[in-house]
């Protein structure tokens, strides 16, 4: 298992993780558009890791 609670976006990527790992995302940043990203490459990692947790989502209240 993975926890990327480094800060910085898309910091890890999918070369970084073992096909079948589990990684928690629970990084919060802004992308160049101001919308909310993680800590992990979602995009890449989805296809080598057995579970991801979705990037933050934007609450509303």
């Amino acid at each position: 298992m993975i926890a990327a609670a480094v800060g910085k976006r898309h910091v890890l990527t999918a070369d970084m993780v073992k096909p079948g790992a589990v990684v928690l995302d629970v990084g919060m940043n802004r992308d160049d558009q101001g919308k909310l990203c993680g800590d992990v490459d979602y995009a890449g990692i989805r296809q080598v890791a057995a579970y991801i947790t979705p990037c933050p989502v934007e609450w509303a209240p």
